[in-house]
């Protein structure tokens, strides 16, 4: 997602619209993950209006109590906060680590399934 695209756009006037700060880099600092769910069928549309969304985040603004969903994982890079993308990571690897468990895969304690940051 480039800066000029329309998915972009929509993203940063969404944003603005539904917090307290006027200009996208204070606004980004006012969200933060509520929860996230996976939609196998890749049915919804993010906030931005990208389609087939795989993981369909809640963020709540902790200034105003204000919530988006579904917002995709690449929208939320965009905040540019290396704590939001850090929490999307492992909230993603957690999915893969349910779905190895539902496939009854043999799980071993590796870098496959288990990163220093889900562990903690």
């Amino acid at each position: 997602m480039n800066t000029t695209s329309s998915y972009y756009r929509n993203l940063i006037e969404t944003v603005l619209r539904y917090s307290d700060a006027t200009e996208w880099k204070a606004a980004v600092l006012e969200w933060c993950i509520d929860d996230v769910e996976e939609d196998e069928t890749l049915s919804e549309s993010c906030i931005c209006g990208k389609e087939n969304l795989r993981f369909l985040f809640t963020i709540r603004n902790t200034v105003n109590g204000q919530t988006l969903y579904p917002i995709g994982s690449s929208c939320i890079k965009k905040f540019e906060r290396s704590d939001l993308d850090e929490e999307v990571a492992v909230k993603e690897q957690l999915f893969k680590l349910l779905h190895a468990i539902e496939d009854r895969q043999f799980l071993v304690l590796s870098s496959d399934f288990f990163s220093r940051k889900l562990l903690r």
